[in-house]
């Protein structure tokens, strides 16, 4: 699976809302959309309209914010040909690099108590595979990594008390769920499946992961786990085309990304019946805009 979907290029009919993260209050996300033709980040507040953050050629994306809800982590490739991690305000004021990566960096998601981010990256070089980082955000912010770029390892999250890390790889030859140790020791693999299990983020009170696997087709389905891998349920029947079911605040509901024919839409997803909200409706801009 790749974590960076195409834009929209030869089809501006289609209009794609991705990749949302919950506002730590609930009553909104971040998201990614190509909405004005390239792909930008934005915040919406629940049952508002969405209010663009970024304005960058290339692809700004995959935005988490910070626990307090005052800044926003995001991938760029603003720069030059290289992407990597940024900071800004939640109000899109103040955008500034935090890494200097030769390759691609993204993907990244802050520390419960706000001090570190987690991202992947995957360095220059024919074969590279990507590996996770950490990165403290005090002092000379020197990047250190976790996983050592023998797999594709691929979309850390942390569980709530900061100790543990959830990530999917290839490492088994298909893509698997693993978690470790917030240093990158102690690596268990959680699912043993033939199809891809992918994508997961903990639940607020760390009991439980959602993740997103095409054990039933694909696209892939949400499911959802204790969190020592046992106990596996599918979560409603949304089969969403890509993203993180990240948990809102108060673990009722998983965030999920639909694709039709007109394009991708976030919506949120209830664990108790799997009953879904849409979040938003994205419009592609008129022809000539």
């Amino acid at each position: 699976m790749s974590e960076m979907p195409a834009q929209r290029g030869s089809d501006p009919a289609r209009c794609n809302d991705q990749w949302p993260y919950w506002a730590p209050d609930g009553r909104g996300i971040v998201f990614v959309s190509d909405r004005t033709g390239d792909p930008e980040v934005y915040s919406l507040r629940l049952g508002g309209a969405p209010v663009r953050l970024t304005q960058s050629a290339g692809r700004d994306a995959h935005p988490s914010y910070s626990p307090d809800g005052k800044q926003i982590a995001f991938q760029s490739p603003r720069e030059g040909q290289h992407t990597n991690i940024y900071l800004m305000n939640a109000d899109g004021s103040r955008q500034e690099r935090i890494t200097s990566h030769a390759g691609f960096a993204g993907v990244p998601v802050w520390s419960p108590d706000g001090k570190m981010l987690a991202y992947q990256w995957r360095p220059e070089g024919e074969g590279a595979k990507w590996r996770l980082m950490v990165l403290s955000l005090a002092g000379d912010r020197t990047p250190r990594p976790m996983t050592d770029g023998s797999a594709n390892d691929q979309v850390v999250n942390w569980s709530p008390n900061g100790e543990r890390m959830v990530f999917y790889s290839d490492r088994s030859g298909v893509n698997q769920l693993y978690v470790m140790n917030r240093d990158g020791s102690g690596v268990v693999r959680m699912t043993t499946t033939p199809a891809e299990d992918r994508t997961a983020a903990f639940s607020p009170d760390g009991t439980s992961i959602a993740f997103m696997s095409e054990r039933d087709g694909t696209p892939a389905g949400i499911y959802l786990m204790q969190a020592d891998g046992s106990r596996v349920r599918r979560v409603g029947e949304l089969r969403p085309g890509n993203g993180v079911p990240f948990f809102s605040p108060d673990g009722s509901r998983v965030l999920a990304t639909v694709t039709d024919t007109t394009g991708a839409a976030i919506w949120s997803v209830r664990i108790s019946d799997g009953s879904a909200d849409q979040l938003s409706s994205c419009t592609a801009p008129a022809a000539g805009r």
